[in-house]
């Protein structure tokens, strides 16, 4: 017998937190540790296979930065599942905010020991204009690289049209119940609400991304 979160549990977890914002008010504040365990909270003693296989229950870590020296510094770490850029951190970065910088950004985190996926920004002013920007931020890697798109009228309707094509994506970002119900009813994988954090060896931006909208 072994101690592990069952994953119906972790659902009614993921749901608490998009529908009470107070219950994330208090994550600046969080260490790692403190992290760990509120991502484990529900779980009840399960026989498993010798061969066991970890569980992160249904929302994962991305290293919100575009600073690659910050990739290489974190992500070792075993925290985060993958790392998350938007046009506002590639300009502060210092890179170019067009499709070849971002697939070459892309390249290079998934190339990173840890880095399970990349998670970029499409823009534009239309719905046509992100769903173009996506489909060719995605080219890089269909089944690791997520693209975003933000929680308006014209970011949902090019999301729909992405997830068509094949494309993975998340919704950002979330402040509400009401837009957790627009994800969900898309059939976007993900919805990040971000963070910051003071880790117990250094302060970071993150993105709390709850995985598998649609059970």
């Amino acid at each position: 017998m072994r101690y592990c979160p069952h994953p119906k549990l972790a659902k009614l977890t993921v749901g608490m937190k998009l529908h009470n914002n107070n219950t994330t008010s208090y994550l600046p504040t969080m260490t790692t540790l403190h992290l760990m365990l509120l991502f484990t909270l529900s779980a009840i003693v399960l026989p498993v296979a010798n061969s066991f296989a970890p569980h992160r229950g249904s929302n994962r870590l991305f290293l919100d930065t575009a600073v690659e020296s910050e990739w290489e510094s974190l992500i070792p770490s075993g925290i985060f599942h993958g790392i998350t850029t938007n046009p506002t951190l590639l300009e502060r970065a210092g890179h170019k905010c067009t499709i070849s910088s971002v697939q070459s950004l892309a390249k290079r985190a998934l190339s990173l020991i840890g880095c399970d996926e990349f998670m970029c920004q499409a823009w534009g002013p239309t719905s046509e204009d992100m769903y173009n920007v996506g489909m060719l931020l995605s080219q890089v890697d269909r089944e690791r690289v997520v693209v975003k798109v933000p929680v308006t009228m014209e970011g949902t309707k090019a999301a729909s049209k992405l997830i068509n094509a094949g494309v993975r994506i998340c919704l950002t970002a979330c402040y509400s119940s009401d837009q957790a119900i627009v994800a969900a009813g898309l059939g976007a994988e993900y919805l990040g609400k971000y963070s910051f954090v003071h880790l117990v060896f250094q302060k970071c931006n993150i993105m709390i991304a709850s995985w598998h909208l649609i059970y």
